[in-house]
């Protein structure tokens, strides 16, 4: 089976995450190509070690025609039994030049976060696939709001992998890491200035924001103004996320909407105990005070006064970092996510 990936970054996310786990387990066994929508992600180098090639269109301006013809090339070229399309801009592109595909297009992390982002457009698209994979129920609730039929949607729970635990670092044990694109969705800001609250009491603590994006600069102003920049670390986009939470005391989720689920599922594979907004899909992971905490948005006092919790008291933030691991290693296994996709996949085919 020729299977084509079409994904928009290839940058520390979500979608990039699973891609990477198909990879691994698709090593052999399938024809697999991905093709990016942006430029060379830090994550294209680990695809291409399976083996996998990869097209980077670099598709940064609307109104370019280089991308849309490389991508109906590749398209021509290829000519895949099935077209895994992940996220909105992804079948965007591809209901833009190669629309008599999507009859086995399978699309993957079918929202931006919140069904009214999608326009009609997207709608029409989500339609007329042959499957929408929602990463759960209250995904699957969110996509038929935006009008999927029953007979389209599934739930595919995402795949995670377990990493080596380790705390023998002292220093970086007390610092609090944030992850994901700096957007204002995101909820950056008001991590900082929970952060800063934090600080204030626990002066040897430190925040480490992994990632990049349009808000960076502004983010960086505001550090500056609070005079926080030595406490505060912009570390930029990486490929060692799992090793940073390792160590890490806590991993704050403080996103405005219903994003954060991959960075959720890394922290607890790593026993890194998570502090998120309680939103419905960071809920189903998350069991408040067993496996992590869910605190109300924008609520940095919650956020302070448990972060606070975990610096001391040791025995806590252990088992709490251990029941979190144990439920994502038990709910959310790699093997079985690639068996479900591959069987979408043959349907689709």
């Amino acid at each position: 089976m020729k299977i084509l990936h079409i994904i928009p970054s290839l940058d520390y996310s979500g979608a990039a995450a699973q891609l990477g786990l198909l990879c691994k387990y698709f090593s052999h066994s399938h024809e697999m190509h991905i093709c990016c929508l942006g430029g060379h992600g830090v994550w294209a180098g680990r695809l291409r070690q399976h083996g996998k090639p990869v097209v980077c269109l670099n598709w940064s301006r609307v109104f370019d025609p280089t991308p849309p013809w490389k991508l109906h090339r590749l398209l021509k070229e290829v000519r895949p039994d099935v077209i895994n399309a992940w996220r909105p801009s992804a079948l965007r592109a591809l209901g833009l030049v190669g629309r008599r595909w999507l009859e086995r297009t399978l699309v993957s992390r079918p929202l931006p976060g919140r069904a009214e982002q999608l326009g009609p457009f997207d709608r029409w698209l989500l339609r007329r696939v042959r499957t929408v994979a929602a990463a759960s129920d209250a995904e699957a609730i969110l996509c038929r709001e935006a009008g999927v039929r029953e007979q389209q949607l599934v739930v595919v729970s995402p795949g995670i992998e377990a990493v080596a635990v380790r705390r023998d670092n002292h220093e970086a044990a007390k610092s609090v890491v944030c992850v994901g694109p700096l957007e204002s969705r995101k909820g950056f800001r008001e991590a900082i200035w929970t952060f800063d609250m934090l600080h204030f009491a626990y002066g040897d603590t430190k925040l480490k924001i992994v990632g990049d994006g349009r808000q960076r600069p502004d983010l960086q102003r505001f550090v500056t103004a609070l005079q926080m920049t030595t406490y505060v670390d912009f570390l930029g986009r990486r490929d060692d996320v799992s090793q940073l939470l390792c160590d890490a005391l806590a991993c704050w989720i403080p996103t405005r909407e219903g994003t954060g689920r991959q960075v959720a599922l890394d922290a607890m594979a790593a026993g890194c105990p998570v502090i998120a907004t309680d939103r419905p899909c960071l809920r189903e992971l998350i069991a408040d005070g067993r496996t992590g905490f869910l605190v109300p948005a924008g609520d940095k006092v919650a956020v302070s006064k448990r972060t606070r919790g975990l610096l001391l008291d040791a025995n806590l933030r252990h088992a709490i970092g251990a029941a979190g691991r144990e439920h994502v290693m038990e709910h959310y296994s790699p093997e079985h996510f690639a068996e479900r996709c591959l069987e979408l996949y043959a349907a689709a085919a």
